[in-house]
C-alpha cells in the first residue's frame, strides 16, 4: 500500500517540471531553470530510492500460509456418525474460498462434497453444515377383501432441514422434523469426538436416533428399501427408535461398541409423569475385511422401564407403506405392563457388487398380573449393483450409508442401479388376540447422484389377525414410488 501510494508523488513530481518550463523560459534566465531542473531532478531521485526500499521490505516478507486440506462431513446420510470422510461426490474436489474472514487465520473455505455446502476454517477445526432431506411417497395398495385397506395416496415420508458441525473436538447436529402434520426435533445433540490408541471415541448428550439393529440404527434416507425390516420396525423400545439422554461409542476399522442411557423422545413428556427409561448396548465386529468385501457378526439389546402412566401396549407392524396404516399386524391390549426387554442378532456380508444381511430379534413384555408377553421378528434381504458400484455398508458403525455412484448423471452418467429382495416376518400370537403376517419385497432404486435416488418398491403381504376391523387372513400387494433427496 505504501509503494503505491509513492508513485502519484512521482507522477506529480514530473508534471511540476513542465509546468515550470514554460514560466522559466518566459523569464529569460537559464541559470533559474537549471536550478530549478536540479533540484527537481535530486527530489525524484530521492522519491525513487524510497520506492525501491519499500518494494525490497515487501518482497523479502514471508509468504502466506496455504489453508489446510477441507476436511468433509458425511455425505452418505448415515445419522449414527458426524464426520467420516467420504469421496467426492462428482469426482474433483470443488473446494472454493469465500472472502475473507474478519477473524484472524485466513479465509472461509466451502466444499461441496457432501452435496451441500461445508463451511469450515483453514486448519479444519471449526466447520458447518447444512443438512436437508425430503422424501415423497407415491403408493397404492390393491387385493385386499377389505375395501379399506385398498388405499392410494402420496405423503412427505420426511422432510427435515437442520445443521451440524465441529468446533475442536466438539460435534453438534440440530435437526427439526417436518412430517404429520407436525414439527418435531429429531437429532438435536453435542458431543465430543477424539482418537485413542487408533480408536474413533464419540461421547454425545441429546436427542439421538437409537443404536439398535442394522437397519434401526440406520437413517431412513440410507436404508436400501423404502422402510425399515421387521426388527427395525418390532423389536424397539415402546417410547420409540429416539430418545434424549446420553450416548457413547467406541469404533475401530472392523467393529463399534455403543451404550445409551436415555428417557423419551425431546418433547413427549409435558413434565407430569416420569420418563420411561430406557438401556441399550450393541457391538458388531468385521471378523473377515479387505478390498473385496467383508463378513459382518453383530448383537444388541435394551431394557425399558415403563413409567406408571403405561397402562396398555398394543403392539403393532406396519406392512407394505407408511401410508396405508390400515395394513397392519396387530395385536389385543396388553394390560399392566411394567418393562420391556428386547435383543437382537445381527449378520451379512459383502461381496464386491453383491451384499446379504440377516437380522433376528425378541421383545419380552413384562405385565404385573398376567403371564409375560414375547414378540418376534426376522429378516433376510439382498442386493446388486449391476453399475459396479460397491454396496455403502460401513464396517466401523455397522450401518448404511448412501453409495458413492460411479457415473453421475450430473456429469452426465447414467447414475448406479440396485436391485434388492427382502422377506419379513412377524409373530405377535403371544399377545392376547395378537396377530402373525409375513410380507416379501422386490425392488430397484436409480441413485442419480449421491444425493439424489428413485426407489420403487414391491410388497406382497399376508396377514392373519384373529380380531379387529380387519380380522382373519388378507392379501394383496403394495406398490411404493419414492422420490429422496439428501444432503
Amino acid at each position: 500500500m505504501k509503494t503505491q501510494a509513492c508513485l502519484p508523488t512521482v507522477l506529480a513530481t514530473a508534471g511540476s517540471i513542465l509546468l515550470a518550463w514554460p514560466a522559466a523560459a518566459q523569464s529569460g534566465s537559464d541559470q533559474e531553470l537549471r536550478a530549478i531542473i536540479d533540484a527537481q531532478a535530486r527530489r525524484i531521485q530521492a522519491l525513487s530510492e524510497r520506492v525501491e526500499a519499500l518494494e525490497g521490505h515487501q518482497s523479502a516478507a514471508a509468504p502466506l500460509p496455504k489453508p489446510a486440506a477441507q476436511p468433509q462431513l458425511a455425505s452418505n446420510g448415515n445419522d449414527a456418525a458426524i464426520s467420516p470422510t467420504t469421496p467426492a461426490a462428482d469426482g474433483a474436489s470443488t473446494a472454493a474460498a469465500l472472502p475473507p474472514s474478519p477473524t484472524k487465520g485466513g479465509p472461509v473455505l466451502v466444499d461441496w462434497h457432501a452435496g451441500g455446502p461445508t463451511f469450515s476454517s483453514p486448519d479444519g477445526r471449526f466447520t458447518f453444515h447444512p443438512r436437508g432431506r425430503v422424501l415423497a411417497d407415491v403408493s397404492t395398495t390393491g387385493g385386499s377383501r377389505f375395501t379399506d385397506r385398498n388405499l392410494s395416496g402420496t405423503e412427505f415420508r420426511n422432510a427435515r432441514l437442520g445443521g451440524e458441525g465441529n468446533m475442536g473436538d466438539l460435534a453438534y447436529r440440530v435437526e427439526a422434523d417436518f412430517a404429520g402434520n407436525g414439527v418435531r426435533l429429531r437429532d438435536a445433540f453435542i458431543g465430543w469426538e477424539t482418537q485413542i490408541a487408533d480408536r474413533d471415541l464419540h461421547a454425545y448428550f441429546g436427542n439421538k436416533l437409537n443404536d439398535r439393529s442394522i437397519d434401526g440404527a440406520t437413517s431412513i434416507t440410507a436404508i436400501p428399501f423404502a422402510e425399515r425390516n421387521a426388527v427395525g420396525n418390532i423389536i424397539l423400545p415402546q417410547v420409540g427408535i429416539y430418545g434424549l439422554g446420553l450416548f457413547a461409542s467406541i469404533a475401530g476399522d472392523n467393529g463399534h461398541v455403543s451404550v445409551n442411557i436415555r428417557g423419551e423422545d425431546a418433547g413427549s413428556n409435558d413434565g407430569s409423569r416420569d420418563d420411561s427409561l430406557v438401556y441399550m448396548a450393541r457391538a458388531h465386529v468385521a471378523p473377515v475385511r479387505g478390498d473385496a468385501g467383508l463378513v459382518h457378526l453383530g448383537i444388541w439389546g435394551f431394557h425399558e422401564k415403563l413409567n406408571t402412566s403405561v397402562t396398555r401396549l398394543t403392539p403393532s407392524a406396519i406392512e407394505g407403506s407408511d401410508f396405508n396404516q390400515n395394513l397392519a399386524v396387530m395385536s389385543g391390549p396388553i394390560l399392566g405392563p411394567t418393562s420391556n426387554t428386547g435383543f437382537g442378532v445381527e449378520g451379512g456380508s459383502v461381496w464386491r457388487t453383491l451384499w446379504a444381511m440377516g437380522e433376528y430379534g425378541e421383545r419380552h413384555i413384562r405385565v404385573r398380573t398376567a403371564p409375560n408377553v414375547t414378540e418376534t421378528a426376522w429378516s433376510i434381504s439382498g442386493g446388486w449393483f449391476p453399475t459396479g458400484e460397491k454396496p455403502p455398508f460401513s464396517a466401523s458403525t455397522g450401518t448404511w450409508g448412501r453409495p458413492n455412484v460411479l457415473q453421475p448423471v450430473t456429469q452426465g452418467g447414467y447414475g448406479a442401479f440396485e436391485l434388492l429382495a427382502r422377506y419379513d416376518k412377524v409373530d405377535l400370537t403371544d399377545a392376547p388376540l395378537g396377530g402373525r403376517g409375513h410380507n416379501l419385497t422386490l425392488a430397484g432404486n436409480w441413485y442419480l447422484n449421491n444425493w439424489i435416488d428413485l426407489k420403487l418398491n414391491w410388497v406382497r403381504y399376508s396377514l392373519r389377525n384373529p380380531a379387529g376391523d380387519f380380522p382373519g387372513r388378507d392379501d394383496g400387494s403394495t406398490l411404493i414410488l419414492r422420490g429422496e433427496v439428501s444432503f
